[in-house]
Parts: C-alpha cells; sequence; structure tokens
C-alpha cells in the first residue's frame, strides 16, 4: 500500500468515526424530543479499483419497527376513542347519577309517587297539593334540564368534530409539506430521517382523531388513507370538512339532514369511522346520546299518558271549573270523527256545594240531536250538540268551540258562569243499575216512558211505558220483554235496583227517559270505568287510533303534563336493519293548513325497506319500494335506535301532522303514531295547576244511589289514590334506545335507564383502562426499539473514540513517514 492510499484510507476512518460521533451527539441532544428515533451509521467498505481503500457512511439509519409503530397508532386511535367517550360519559353521570344517588330523576319519580300517596290521605288539605304539584314540577323540571344538558353535549360534540378536522387539516398540510422535503433532500443526498420522524409524529396526531392507513412510495413519499380507503394524501391533500350545527334539538339526526355529514372532499364518511375522536364524537352525538335521549322520552311518555288519563277522570272541587281546554288538535274538525266503542260519558252541571244542577250523557245529547247512538260524530256536530245542551241548562252563554279559526282545532270549553262548573265522569253502559230503592214494591211514582238504544239505532218495541203507580218489579218486568234487553231487580247491601244489561254480552245501552222527573225518579247510571274512544282522522269510516281511554282524556280536557307543543312528528317502532314491507298500503298527509289529504300521499309496494320510502319522500320520486309519490311538506329520515332504525316522518311547517292509511295495514305493523321524541325536554305541568295547585283532580264526579243524583264531595280522594296506586303499578314500556321491551313501574324503569346509562360508563372505563395498558405497552416497546438510551450511546461513543483515535494515530504516523521521506530527499 503507499502512503498517500494509506493516508486516505486512514482519514475515511476518521471521517466515518466522527459522523458516528456526530450522531452520537444528535441523538443525545433529542433523548427528549417527541418522535426521535434513534440514528446509527450504517458504514460500508470503499473499494477502488479493486483494492480496499478504506471505509464509506453508505447511510444514516433511522431505528423503527415500521409494523409496531402501525399498531401503536391503531391501539392510540382505539385508546383516543375510549379516551373521548369516557369525558362525555362523566359529564352525563354528573346529571343522570347513578341508580344509588338520591338526585336521579328515577328519585323524583319517587318523591312524586310518595306526594300523591300523601295527598290521598288529605285530599283537601292545601300544603299537601302544593308538594304533590311542587312534586310533579321538580320531576318536569329534572326531564327537561337532562334533555336540555344531553342536546348540549350533542352540540359541543358537533364541534369538536369541526376543531377535529380542523387540526386533520393541519396535520394532513404537514405531512405533505414533509413528503416534499424528503424528496427534494433525497434527491441532493442528504440524510432525511429526521424529516421522516417529524412525518410519523404527525401521522400518529391524525391516527389519534381517526383511523387511517399508509403507504410508502419508493421515493419515501407516503400516501394517507381513511379506514374505509378513501384518499386523503396522494401528492396533494383532500380537504375534510363538516359545518357545525348551532343548535341541537332532540328530533334532529344526521339521517334526517338535520345536521351536517363528515366529508372528504365531496364523499360523505360519517359513518365510516372505526377508531379516534372522531368516532367517538360521531358515536356519542348520533348514536349513544339519542338513545338516552329516546329512553328518557319513553319514561316521560308513559308518565304523561297514564297521569293524564286518571287526572282527566278526577275533580278539583271545591273548584267551579267553568272552563276546559282541550289538547289535542283536529286537522278538520267537520270531517273528521270520533266513534264510542264501548261506554258512555256525564256531564254534570254542579253549583258550589257539588250538588248536581244538570246532567245528561254524551249518548243522550248526541240522539237529541239526530245522531246514531255511539257515533260516528263528528267533532263539529260533537261541540255543538254539547255546547246547545250547556245553554238549554243554566249556562246560557257557554261555549264550546273546536274550530281551527278560534280554537286552533283544539276542543275548549266555556261556561261563562261563575256559579257553574262543569264535571265529567265516564261510565260503563252494557250494565246499568237504577237507583236504590227499599223494596221491591217500591213505586217511584212518576209516569213517562223509556227509550233504549243500541248501535243499531233505537230497539224495536221502545218506547217502554212507565205508570205513575208501578212498582219497579213491574217496570222491570215491562222493560224485560223489550227484545234485546234483559231487565231484573235485585238487591245489594244498598237496597233494591233495577238491573238492565243488554241481551248480547257486552253490548252497550242507552236508556233515554221522556222526561227529567222520570230520570231523577228512576236513576239509571253504570259503573264508573273509562269509556273507550276511536277517530277516524280522515273521516273515510275507517279507525285510524283506537282504543282511547275517556272522553277527556281523548280531548286532553284536563291534563296534569302538557307539552304546549303540535304534533308535528310521528316515528314507527324500532324495526330490525333488514325490515321490509311484508303487505303494502297507501299513506295520506295532511296538516292544519293544507287539510285532510293536503301534503299528498304514497303507496308502498311488498318488500319496500326504510331507506326506500325515506328516499321517495325526500326526493320526491318514486322507486321499487314506492310506486307512487304526491307528497311534499314532508321530511322523512331513517334514524339509528338501540339494535334497529326508527321511520320518522316530520312535518316542514312545524304544525300538527295528520298521518293516516287509506289502504292496507302498514302503518299497523310499523307501529306508526306521534312521536313521544323530545317530550322530556318539552313536558311540563299545566300552567294553571301550577299557579293553583288546588285544580289538582282529586276526586271523582259521584253518584248517590238514593237520590239518582251525581255529586262532588270536598274530601273524595278516588282520583288522588288512584294516581298513587298507578305509581307503584306496573306498565308496559316500549323498546326505546338500549332498553327493550320492559313491564316495571315508572320507578323501575327510570332506574333502568340510569343503570343503563351507568354500565355504558363502567364499560367504556374499563376499556379505556385495558387500552391505556396497552398503548402505554406499545409505546414502550417502541421505544425500546427506536428511543435514545444514553448507556448504549455512550457504550457506542467510546467504540467511536477509540477508532477516531485510532485513525489519527495512522494518520500521525503516515506523517511521520513523509517527513522522513523529505528529507531523504532533500
Amino acid at each position: 500500500m503507499s502512503l498517500t492510499l494509506g493516508l486516505s484510507t486512514a482519514i475515511s476512518g476518521l471521517l466515518v468515526s466522527q459522523r458516528g460521533l456526530d450522531l452520537i451527539s444528535h441523538n443525545i441532544a433529542n433523548v427528549n424530543t417527541e418522535g426521535f428515533s434513534r440514528k446509527t451509521v450504517n458504514p460500508e467498505s470503499r473499494v477502488l479499483a479493486g483494492r480496499g481503500a478504506g471505509v464509506q457512511v453508505a447511510s444514516v439509519l433511522r431505528t423503527v419497527d415500521e409494523n409496531l409503530r402501525k399498531d401503536l397508532r391503531t391501539e392510540t386511535g382505539n385508546w383516543a376513542m375510549a379516551d373521548s367517550l369516557s369525558d362525555y360519559y362523566d359529564r352525563i353521570q354528573d346529571f343522570f347519577g347513578r341508580p344509588a344517588d338520591n338526585t336521579t330523576f328515577s328519585h323524583k319519580i319517587a318523591e312524586l309517587g310518595q306526594a300523591l300517596e300523601s295527598l290521598s290521605t288529605t285530599p283537601d288539605s292545601t300544603s299537601t297539593q302544593w308538594e304533590t304539584v311542587s312534586a310533579a314540577n321538580d320531576l318536569a323540571l329534572s326531564f327537561k334540564s337532562m334533555s336540555t344538558q344531553l342536546q348540549t353535549l350533542r352540540l359541543n360534540a358537533d364541534k369538536e368534530i369541526t376543531s377535529a378536522l380542523e387540526v386533520i387539516n393541519a396535520k394532513l398540510a404537514d405531512v405533505q409539506t414533509l413528503n416534499e422535503k424528503i424528496v427534494r433532500e433525497a434527491a441532493v443526498g442528504h440524510e432525511i430521517g429526521d424529516l421522516e420522524d417529524q412525518r410519523d409524529v404527525a401521522l400518529g396526531q391524525i391516527s389519534e382523531y381517526m383511523d387511517i392507513q399508509t403507504f410508502v412510495r419508493n421515493d419515501n413519499t407516503v400516501v394517507v388513507f381513511t379506514g374505509g380507503g378513501r384518499t386523503l394524501l396522494d401528492n396533494q391533500t383532500v380537504t375534510l370538512s363538516h359545518i357545525a350545527a348551532n343548535s341541537v334539538q332532540p328530533w334532529m339526526s344526521k339521517d334526517g339532514g338535520d345536521i351536517a355529514p363528515i366529508y372528504v372532499g365531496t364523499n360523505d364518511i360519517t359513518d365510516e369511522f372505526t377508531s379516534g375522536r372522531l368516532k367517538a364524537l360521531v358515536d356519542m352525538r348520533d348514536t349513544v346520546i339519542p338513545n338516552l335521549q329516546a329512553e328518557l322520552d319513553e319514561s316521560a311518555f308513559q308518565l304523561k299518558s297514564e297521569l293524564n288519563r286518571l287526572h282527566n277522570q278526577g275533580t278539583s272541587f271545591p273548584n267551579l271549573v267553568s272552563e276546559m281546554n282541550g289538547t289535542r288538535s283536529f286537522v278538520n274538525p267537520a270531517v273528521q270523527t270520533m266513534q264510542v266503542t264501548d261506554g258512555d260519558t256525564v256531564f254534570m252541571l254542579y253549583d258550589s256545594t257539588g250538588a248536581q244542577s244538570a246532567r245528561t250523557t254524551l249518548n243522550s245529547i248526541m240522539v237529541a240531536g239526530g245522531a246514531a247512538v255511539n257515533g260516528a260524530w263528528t267533532m263539529t256536530t260533537v261541540a255543538t250538540n254539547l255546547q246547545a245542551w250547556l245553554q238549554a241548562n243554566g249556562a246560557a252563554s257557554a261555549t264550546v268551540d273546536v274550530s281551527l279559526a278560534t280554537a286552533s282545532g283544539q276542543f275548549d270549553i266555556n261556561l261563562k258562569s261563575t256559579t257553574l262548573g262543569l264535571a265529567i265522569r265516564d261510565e260503563s253502559s252494557n250494565t246499568l243499575d237504577s237507583m236504590a230503592f227499599n223494596a221491591s214494591t217500591t213505586v217511584p211514582g212518576v209516569a213517562g216512558s223509556l227509550n233504549f238504544y243500541d248501535s243499531t239505532g233505537l230497539l224495536a218495541g221502545s218506547p217502554v211505558a212507565v205508570g205513575v203507580g208501578e212498582s219497579i218489579t213491574t217496570i222491570a218486568s215491562n222493560i224485560n220483554a223489550l227484545a234485546g234487553v234483559i231487565a231484573s231487580v235485585y238487591s245489594d247491601g244498598e237496597g233494591v235496583k233495577i238491573r238492565v244489561t243488554h241481551a248480547t254480552t257486552g253490548q252497550d245501552l242507552l236508556i233515554v227517559p221522556s222526561t227529567t222527573a222520570l230520570r231523577d225518579a228512576l236513576g239509571f247510571s253504570g259503573a264508573t270505568q273509562d269509556s273507550t274512544i276511536s277517530l277516524d282522522k280522515d273521516g273515510n269510516g275507517t279507525a285510524d287510533e283506537t282504543g282511547i281511554k275517556g272522553f277527556s282524556n281523548f280531548l286532553g280536557l284536563n291534563d296534569l303534563l302538557v307539552t304546549n307543543e303540535p304534533n308535528d312528528l310521528y316515528e314507527s317502532a324500532i324495526m330490525s336493519r333488514s325490515w321490509s314491507a311484508s303487505a303494502g298500503g297507501t299513506w295520506s298527509f295532511g296538516d292544519q293548513t293544507s287539510g285532510i289529504g293536503g301534503l299528498g300521499g304514497l303507496t308502498i309496494a311488498v318488500g319496500a325497506t326504510l331507506s326506500q320510502i325515506v328516499e321517495a319522500i325526500n326526493g320526491g320520486t318514486t322507486n321499487s319500494g314506492v310506486t307512487a309519490n304526491t307528497v311534499t311538506g314532508i321530511t322523512a329520515s331513517r334514524v339509528p335506535e338501540g339494535s334497529g332504525y326508527r321511520l320518522r316522518l316530520i312535518a316542514d311547517t312545524g304544525e300538527e301532522l295528520q298521518l293516516t292509511q287509506t289502504a292496507g295495514t302498514l302503518l299497523t305493523t310499523l307501529s306508526m303514531q306521534a312521536g313521544s321524541t323530545g317530550i322530556a325536554s318539552t313536558i311540563e305541568v299545566r300552567s294553571d295547576i301550577k299557579s293553583a295547585p288546588s285544580l289538582f283532580s282529586r276526586g271523582i264526579m259521584q253518584f248517590n244511589k238514593d237520590t239518582g243524583d251525581y255529586y262532588l264531595n270536598t274530601g273524595d280522594n278516588t282520583t288522588a289514590l288512584a294516581m298513587s296506586a298507578r305509581m307503584t303499578a306496573t306498565l308496559s314500556h316500549r323498546t326505546a334506545g338500549n332498553v327493550s321491551v320492559q313491564t316495571m313501574t315508572f320507578e323501575g324503569y327510570a332506574t333502568n335507564v340510569v343503570s343503563d346509562s351507568a354500565t355504558r360508563a363502567d364499560n367504556n372505563t374499563q376499556t379505556l383502562d385495558y387500552l391505556t395498558n396497552l398503548k402505554q405497552s406499545l409505546f414502550n416497546k417502541d421505544a425500546e426499539v427506536s428511543a435514545v438510551n444514553l448507556d448504549e450511546e455512550m457504550a457506542q461513543m467510546i467504540i467511536f473514540q477509540q477508532s477516531y483515535t485510532a485513525a489519527a494515530k495512522v494518520i500521525s504516523t503516515t506523517q511521520t513517514l513523509f517527513d522522513v521521506l523529505n528529507s531523504l530527499i532533500r
């Protein structure tokens, strides 16, 4: 080897050692830098003309396990999703509470039950009335507060989505910039390890927000895709966008178009996330919180329905109730009809002592007006006939209005009297008993006649004459001779009575005495029970709503809990994800402005899916599932809930929506009804009851078997007792959210809702703990591979230091040889 080659070789060793020491210094300096990976020299032998010519740096290596890095990104996304969910679950738990807490809404339900129990014991106590109304109001406020906070969380999640996308877009831009730098630096032979480290950090930050896939090209640039395969970065970035909502209501959904999607370019990827904070935020906004809202709404709906039914049975005597305002709205009361399918309704005008001033039955006033027994009657006709009776019996200025113009389609009664009140009672009419008499030989002493009606009309052989000297035995015998009627005299603890039933078991009867005196002398009445009413919403002769209990409840004349909102929304039960129509049907839509059928109709074919129905309504089109479509002014959505989907229909005008089926049974199959969505956010105690708790119903209209008159009693606790009993009785709750059909008490269902929330929060906490440990474990493994180890660096430094010293020694020796050679030449 020549001296020159020896010197060159030694210098190459010196330079490589120097580069190694430089990298060690760089590694140590960045020991605490996030994402920094240890760099090492990759030396290789230098060969010139087939001879060894020293050493050179082949490359500087990043110490990275790419597969481990990908696993770390994946688990970081899973951890971030659980972490974001945990944050929201914690906030939900703050106002939902846990089953053992005494601040939950289930506890508020229990407090209302206790207040009603106290009211049933002392119904005339002013303080107890106040406590009961206060408990009901506290419960309503609890519902509204929880609903408001749930929707605030949804709004926060929606806004956080926008913020998260801004971070992702910024990080994608960073990756794009780093890609360009890497290509540029690599082209001129510069090291790119630190740039790749920075790019890995940015990719890791993106994976915290969403699931991604990456691919490294031969030029060391990285291509980024969503977990679903949509391009985020390939030479240029694709922008992610979302317009946050200004407000969120319970009925609003992404599927309904009320909440904007998340786009990559022009592609909706809202439902494509599988991990990351975005997945958590979307799940909270579109699934978790709506499910909790649905459970809350179901609890509020059942409470409202059951308590209102009982409250409508009752009275608040000694108040003179001269005005009643219905809560049910009718789109066209002159066309829409009601029919009584069981029982009858008694109307009584009473004075300040609770004594009967006048009385009649619903069937009596309708028959007197020329209508058929039990209907069908238009709502306008019912209002007209009831007004006529009130005006003829002491309330001369009374009005009963159901018109759209002056009553908004709601049934309003105003006696316009300061001396009379109105009470309403439903009775059975398939078994009618007279007032109690002392003996079977008693003679009522009033002459006249009795007309008998059933659902077919006036019975053949009517009227039955009643002589002034006839005993109740004779009267019963004469009635019994009438075809289709069975009459007998029986005795109970109250006295001797005439019992009249229809020859057909369960068939209703109407007895119309020819005079008020004869009516009062015989005093026929039925046992207290809710009448059953059906409603034909479009007047086509087919009932659209059946099984409605109680006349007052049907109209909402004495509701305790109200929402003061129109029913502008219809929704189905929760249907399976694979549901399709087993039978077709035709639907008709209307509202108060457009009238019956004014919003068009829809013909649905066998095999139709919810998506096809939604697509047709929103697009004004037809498809294989919808064969005819004239619907306007309706927004449809297929809303995820629990383990399936609901079909939700909303009137764009916000008015009372009317949905009827003119053919088929599809509405029944879907269990379509006025939706309860959002009821928890609007429920409240009726304003006049809040202001005057004495208006809370406590007793009922009673019948005096001795006098044959109805009356009211201040100390009557019948309604309060029934409401108290209902609070502890079981009833069937519909499937809502994550809680399936349950038969349990109000409090039990509420406890289930709270428990469901707490269980999901606890499960997520356990998942978060596991993922935290897994993420940390992967991070530690990655650190073992990539992070700077000071002990190792010091050991490498000694090696390179010795190598450097040795190379320097060779150079020094070579220099000495050159000096000797030079001296010889001189």
